[in-house]
Order: C-alpha cells, then sequence, then structure tokens
C-alpha cells in the first residue's frame, strides 16, 4: 500500500514539472514573418500587410530587434521601418520602444490566470488595462505553445496569444482593436513553413467582399505539374494576372489585354505546393482560385 502511494505521488510531481517547465519560444526571430490583413470600414479597405525580423541593434545597452513592413508581397518587395523590440526570454517578456526610445511592455507571457497587465499596441501607441481570462498549453502544427486570452478592460476585447507567434490580431493591434480598423492574423510562418494559418489564405485585398464584382477563374488541369491553361470570361477590359504562394510572396504577374478569353500559365519551375491566382480587370471586377502544383 505505502509502494503504491509513493509511486502516485512520484507520478503527480513528475506531471506538475513536466507541465511548468514548458519550453519558451521566443516571439521576435529571425525568419519570422506574419501576414496581418486590415480591414478599414471608413472607407471600405482590405489589405495585407508583410513583417518580417529584420537585424538587431542595440538601445539603452540592450540588444534588440529590428521590425520592417510591407504592402508589397513580390519577393523583391521593399520593406519600411516599423519598430523596435527587446524580448526577455528568462522572464518571457516582451517591450517595444516608442518614438522618444522608452520601453513599453508589449506582452508577458508569464502571466497567470486573472492577473492584469497594462500593456502597449505599437498601432497608436495607445497603452490600456488587460486581465487574463485563460492559460493554458495546447499543441499547435505538432509544437506545443502557450496559450494565453486577455480581455481589455476599457472595452472588453478579447485578444488570443501563442507564444512564438504573438496575438491573432497581428504584430500592430496586439492586444487592442482600433475603432475603424480591424486586423487579423491571416498566417505566421518561420523560413517560409506555414505554422499558423487562418483561412488557408495568407494574402487577401478587396477580393471576396460584397462591395467588388468577383468571380472563379476555371483552371484545367488542376492539380497539374507543367502547365495550366485559365479559361476566363472575354472583357473589353485588360487585365492582371497575379501568382501567390499561400503565406502571400507574389510568384509572377502578367498584364492581358482586352479580349482574352484563355491564358496559359506555365508552371513547371514552381515549387510544389498551393498558389493563389488573382485576376483583376481595370474596371475593378476581379476573380481569384486555387492551384495545386504537384
Amino acid at each position: 500500500m505505502k509502494k503504491n502511494i509513493l509511486f502516485i505521488f512520484i507520478v503527480c510531481i513528475i506531471a506538475r514539472i513536466g507541465k511548468t517547465q514548458i519550453l519558451y519560444i521566443p516571439l521576435f526571430q529571425t525568419g519570422n514573418q506574419w501576414n496581418v490583413k486590415t480591414q478599414g470600414n471608413f472607407p471600405f479597405s482590405c489589405y495585407t500587410k508583410i513583417y518580417k525580423v529584420s537585424c538587431d541593434t542595440v538601445i539603452n545597452s540592450k540588444l534588440c530587434k529590428k521590425i520592417i513592413y510591407s504592402t508589397d508581397s513580390s519577393l523583391n518587395a521593399m520593406y519600411d521601418f516599423y519598430m523596435y523590440v527587446y524580448e526577455d526570454t528568462i522572464q518571457k517578456k516582451v517591450y517595444l520602444f516608442d518614438n522618444l526610445f522608452n520601453q513599453k511592455l508589449y506582452f508577458d507571457f508569464s502571466a497567470s490566470i486573472n492577473d492584469t497587465l497594462v500593456l502597449t499596441s505599437h498601432k497608436t501607441y495607445y497603452s490600456g488595462t488587460v486581465i487574463i481570462t485563460e492559460v493554458k498549453d495546447t499543441l499547435l502544427n505538432g509544437v506545443n505553445r502557450r496559450k494565453i486570452v486577455t480581455r481589455a478592460l476599457n472595452d472588453y476585447t478579447t485578444s488570443i496569444w501563442y507564444t512564438g507567434i504573438g496575438s491573432l490580431y497581428g504584430l500592430s493591434t496586439g492586444a487592442f482593436q482600433t475603432v475603424g480598423t480591424f486586423d487579423d492574423l491571416l498566417c505566421y510562418s518561420k523560413n517560409n513553413v506555414i505554422l499558423y494559418t487562418l483561412t488557408n489564405e495568407c494574402y487577401m485585398s478587396n477580393v471576396g467582399f460584397e462591395e467588388i464584382k468577383t468571380g472563379v477563374i476555371q483552371l484545367y488541369p488542376n492539380p497539374a505539374s507543367t502547365n495550366v491553361k485559365l479559361k476566363l470570361n472575354p472583357s473589353s477590359k485588360s487585365a492582371t494576372l497575379q501568382v501567390f504562394t499561400l503565406w502571400g510572396n507574389k510568384v509572377e504577374s502578367r498584364d492581358l489585354p482586352a479580349g482574352t478569353s484563355e491564358y496559359t500559365l506555365l508552371i513547371a519551375h514552381y515549387s510544389k505546393g498551393i498558389y493563389m491566382i488573382h485576376l483583376q480587370y481595370s474596371d475593378g471586377t476581379q476573380a481569384t482560385s486555387k492551384m495545386v502544383k504537384q
């Protein structure tokens, strides 16, 4: 009997140690990329911003990371400076720097349920108080990450955070949405490997919203290995054909003259995977389809 009690006690201790010693995954590492959809209501708009970790820099004697961004998804896109961040991987806290290089708490991944935090969003350098409503460990694409849910005390906005990924609202919004615009993390990838997706699409514009006339491009064969024929509705307007990877990188772009009813896309040099084919006519009409490269 004593041996059984001792065995159960040891098992409980081991389980508790395993639970409390979850490996912390840093948020800002080289190779990380966040594709964030920004939707505005006044006027209506929808576009994707791509954020990346650029390089190391020293601020106030601390080794920090430089975050850059672009709204151009092409492989040769130009990126602009976005913000400087500092991550304390021991304390599991992430900070950003405002325009005067004051250090502000961005998020605390060591927080527990019912803790209150004063966090700062980079979007407007707004600081507000949130309460932690949920903390649990979850398996996401084969990786054990800590999930933390916050609720803003001013407007009760709920935000979900994962270690190594950040807020599902994206980098700029963090725990707070901004009146008139709404952000969502479409994709998070590391070294071009997608580790999180919201809708299996990593690049979005106004396509799919009722304010824009949309359609679907007919493709055949699909899947394909060498070429794909695109069957189009002939139009009196010229069009631009663009191909994107699922994480939002533009693979190629072609201008199609008015009246084009069919176009052959050569894909033998593409890597295997899923691609988004986007067609936009000069009158604003758009169409999109998924293509699988074998």
